[in-house]
């Protein structure tokens, strides 16, 4: 699954806006076992989690002007893609949306 989510910012700030959201995220979620592997020279963060007793794995990419995220999903949940699609958008639009309002950096 591959979606992309423009912004107006640098990819430096869009790596902040990632782990900030990481750390909601375990704070929220803990059941999902979110980890991440940090790649900081190449703007991207890898990450993996578990729902539905299934490991899902993918990676963020942080470029100027776009978050680019890649996810592979296993067969049985190709049908839920477009669902989890809208609920990915949703929430990474909202930290979008408070960088841009200036309210994290």
């Amino acid at each position: 699954m591959k979606q992309v989510f423009p912004h107006r910012f640098s990819a430096a700030l869009g790596l902040k806006v990632l782990r900030l959201a990481e750390a909601q995220l375990r704070e929220q979620h803990p059941a999902l076992g979110l980890t991440t592997i940090w790649e900081e020279q190449k703007s991207r963060v890898g990450f993996g989690f578990t729902a539905l007793t299934t490991r899902f794995a993918g990676v963020i990419t942080s470029k100027d002007r776009g978050l680019h995220l890649e996810m592979d999903v296993p067969t049985i949940f190709k049908a839920w893609i477009p669902l989890a699609k809208q609920v990915i958008e949703r929430e990474v639009g909202k930290w979008i949306a408070r960088v841009e309002k200036g309210e994290l950096g």
